[in-house]
């Protein structure tokens, strides 16, 4: 996560110095455009354009698969991004984009819907440290050459249980 968070990083800011004049115009919209760059990014790397494996993963050695050790599908793969990139966003305050509270409300519940069950399996999926993206795209991650065999390790039902009612009253 550290080398992809450096690798977007330095893209917005040189996109952001290179168009300054554009990011103004755009200002209000321009969390969006972050968040459609991270959605390529993870979605696309992780599936098969990448091989699993995003700028940070291959310098690492990772790979995203799907449960059954196979590269993930492009669909799926995007998904994983998907709701990715919502956590990844969670932090950020979404400007007024004329939307108002329900605007607010809809990206608080979306944090919430993704972020506070992926902290539940954070803490308590010990066994195969997979989060909400990885159980709902039926993906994991694994060192690239190693058999998928203890990571696939079944998730504890009731791991999936919590994490369904979170996401059900957000």
């Amino acid at each position: 996560a550290m080398v992809d968070s450096l690798v977007l990083g330095t893209g917005g800011l040189l996109l952001g110095v290179l168009g300054e004049g554009l990011w103004i115009r755009i200002q209000p919209h321009g969390i969006w455009v972050g968040y459609l760059v991270v959605l390529a990014y993870c979605g696309l790397l992780h599936g098969p354009v990448g091989d699993g494996r995003t700028l940070g993963k291959r310098a690492l050695g990772l790979q995203v698969v799907g449960l059954d050790g196979e590269v993930l599908s492009a669909g799926r793969a995007l998904l994983r991004g998907a709701l990715s990139a919502v956590v990844v966003f969670s932090g950020v305050r979404f400007p007024d984009t004329g939307i108002g509270l329900w605007g607010g409300l809809l990206a608080v519940s979306g944090w919430m819907a993704s972020g506070l069950p992926s902290v539940y399996l954070l803490v308590f999926n010990r066994q195969n440290h997979r989060l909400l993206h990885d159980v709902v795209s039926r993906s994991m991650v694994i060192h690239r050459g190693d058999g998928v065999e203890e990571v696939a390790a079944a998730l504890w039902g009731g791991h999936r249980t919590v994490a369904r009612a979170l996401v059900a009253v957000f």
